[in-house]
């Protein structure tokens, strides 16, 4: 009995104010978490082989997720697996090729990227005597 009147007394004499703050703060805060837990972007791995157009494997390509420092390179037989977010965008380069670029989905994990040799006339060789 003097507990339950003690909580009266201690739950009265808190200012209306006070309790409305710390119920706006418990809402603010929850709906916080929620938004960050929306936001918040489900990786996936995405696996595949880069190629050149004769069908064989770029050792060493490089590939990035577009926008990050996130990136891997392809093993010998050109093969590479990767987590990236679901919706990224992925770079695949390797020096004498066009960059190609490839959007990852849940349901596009597995890749075959075929790189094109940039021509010759785009390379330009300048030598300095001195």
């Amino acid at each position: 009995m003097k507990l339950k009147n003690f909580l009266k007394k201690a739950i009265c004499s808190v200012p209306i104010v006070v309790v409305r703050s710390i119920l706006l703060l418990c809402i603010y805060l929850s709906l916080g978490l929620v938004a960050r837990a929306a936001t918040q972007q489900r990786k996936i791995t995405v696996s595949g082989i880069v190629t050149d157009s004769s069908g064989e494997p770029v050792i060493g390509a490089s590939i990035t997720e577009k926008g990050t420092s996130n990136g891997t390179i392809s093993d010998v037989k050109g093969h590479f697996g990767i987590s990236v977010s679901s919706t990224a965008i992925l770079q695949i380069s390797f020096i004498g090729y066009r960059t190609e670029e490839v959007t990852a989905s849940p349901a596009k994990t597995s890749l075959k990227v075929i790189l094109t040799l940039i021509p010759q006339h785009y390379y330009k060789i300048f030598f300095l005597s001195t």
